[in-house]
């Protein structure tokens, strides 16, 4: 029966800094030509969309009697829906934090480096936990992290769908949540179905499409 790690490794330790190491290194790659432009360029396209969305966000926390999802601003007394002008509402923190101080393109910037270093360091850590040799996990993150597809959504500014760390993320949490429970420690596995929870909460806040690639990916784990 192998031995219970009650303490990480310090090898373990290093690795995973040297992999944070790597991907934030990749994702500078990545993304260099709007960061050597910071301040006054970021991706395109979808910008001003999330701009606006996380300006309605910030307007309807600070405005009472307003909901975020629906108001009867267009064809009063009828009710609109304003889901789609709260997509991505994940991002929103970094975007109110750093918006008022260094502006909407830095905001935007920022959000798009975290996300896209979060898409390969996160798979690395799931494909580690896996078991997969670690040259070979830095490998598989950064194939996400490169994907067409993500750098589609990072140069388009699709926050709502560059946000494919979610899918390693809930695998390994669900991961977890089994093994307290078949270890028959009820209160670890209901800590980690509660953080398993929040998460499935979390990418929900970015993109409808989110739950559906998760299911597709939990289920035949």
């Amino acid at each position: 029966m192998p031995l219970v790690m009650t303490q990480r490794d310090p090898s373990t330790t290093r690795l995973h800094l040297l992999a944070m190491l790597f991907f934030g290194g990749l994702a500078f790659i990545i993304l260099h030509a709007m960061l050597f432009h910071n301040g006054t360029h970021t991706a395109g396209y979808d910008v001003f969309n999330y701009h606006w969305n996380y300006w309605w966000i910030r307007h309807v926390s600070q405005t009472p009697g307003l909901n975020v999802y629906l108001n009867d601003f267009v064809f009063y007394p009828a009710m609109s829906t304003y889901g789609y002008h709260a997509l991505a509402a994940f991002w929103y923190p970094v975007w109110a934090v750093i918006e008022p101080i260094a502006g909407r393109f830095t905001a935007f910037n920022v959000i798009i480096f975290i996300g896209c270093f979060l898409n390969g360091y996160v798979t690395f850590a799931f494909l580690r936990r896996e078991g997969v040799a670690p040259a070979l996990a830095l490998i598989g993150g950064a194939a996400l992290q490169a994907l067409p597809i993500a750098r589609y959504s990072y140069f388009n500014s699709h926050l709502n769908l560059m946000n494919w760390f979610w899918l390693p993320a809930n695998l390994m949490l669900w991961a977890e949540a089994v093994r307290a429970a078949r270890a028959r420690s009820i209160r670890r596995a209901a800590y980690w179905a509660v953080i398993h929870g929040i998460a499935l909460y979390g990418l929900s806040l970015c993109d409808h499409q989110f739950p559906i690639f998760t299911a597709f990916v939990l289920g035949p784990y």
